[in-house]
């Protein structure tokens, strides 16, 4: 063992790559590192550089206390890296207010693709630049329900009288 001083670590690194059925040229490929190098740390005789290490850790996908074992097999020193974000609960809730207010819109913009349409609606600024103030995706089937109510409500308000009040 001499000569695999990184014995333990090329082990585990060759287990997840055989786990995830992957060739050594395409685990190399998806790394992007030469495949004598990926032999050379399964092997154990080479030590992964870090950013190595760090693409090997998103390729398994793994968990931060699973990479913290990897990096510790390697021999580097793990520090608290604040730029990592932090490991949540699997379930999280967030709870949004309602703004109730209307905006009110100079312009609308449509567009359409394979999943439905997006409608974003713009005003206008002092300086004349139309400013979007709200942006609304929907399916297809969707948007013709709003259509069809928009038109029942256009309609309704041209064609009825306002009432009034008898004439005493």
């Amino acid at each position: 063992m001499r000569n695999a001083p990184y014995a333990r670590l090329g082990k585990k690194i060759k287990e997840l790559r055989e786990k995830h059925q992957e060739s050594l040229a395409e685990m190399s490929g998806a790394l992007e590192i030469d495949p004598k190098m990926l032999e050379g740390i399964e092997t154990g005789a080479l030590r992964p550089p870090e950013e190595i290490m760090d693409l090997l850790c998103s390729h398994f996908n793994m968990t931060n206390a699973q990479a913290d074992r990897l990096w510790k097999m390697a021999g580097y020193e793990i520090k608290e890296d604040l730029d990592q974000p932090l490991e949540l609960p699997k379930t999280m809730v967030i709870v949004m207010g309602i703004d109730g207010r209307t905006l009110y819109t100079d312009s609308a913009d449509l567009s359409a693709n394979q999943t439905g349409v997006t409608l974003q609606f713009n005003q206008q600024n002092p300086n004349g630049q139309s400013l979007p103030i709200a942006r609304v995706g929907m399916s297809y089937e969707h948007a013709q329900k709003l259509q069809e109510s928009l038109s029942k409500v256009l309609l309704y308000k041209q064609y009825s009288r306002p009432k009034q009040l008898p004439e005493a």
